[in-house]
């Protein structure tokens, strides 16, 4: 069953990128009784739980990372789910010592890119 406390990852699951992210997450997730449980943004479990969050479902571009009651997009979320990765991965954590303007343009940055890629079809 899974626990309140386990992580929740909510991606669009239409862009071929955030699908290899997604993949690449889940296999280098901390072992431990940990389960990480993904999500396609679009779902009604999703919109329920952005809710919960005073996130409006209509707005969020990003990837959210729920994890500790807490949710994260843009470079937050990046940052949170490599800090619950495995080694050499979680190292990259080191990143939130980048002021946050800063990381998450480069989070659009890359974000914008994707979604120029023929691989990532937005609906």
């Amino acid at each position: 069953m899974k626990s309140n406390r386990d992580p929740i990852l909510l991606y669009d699951d239409q862009c071929g990128f955030c699908s290899y992210w997604v993949d690449f997450v889940i296999q280098r997730q901390k072992r431990g009784g940990v389960d990480l449980l993904c999500l396609a943004l679009e779902s009604e479990q999703a919109r329920d739980l952005l809710h919960g969050h005073d996130l409006d479902p209509h707005e969020i571009d990003s990837v959210v990372y729920i994890t500790d009651g807490r949710a994260f997009i843009y470079s937050s979320a990046v940052v949170r789910i490599l800090r619950d990765c495995r080694f050499p991965w979680c190292w990259l954590s080191v990143l939130w010592c980048v002021p946050k303007g800063l990381r998450d343009w480069g989070y659009r940055w890359v974000a914008l890119r994707r979604q120029r890629s023929s691989r990532c079809v937005l609906h």
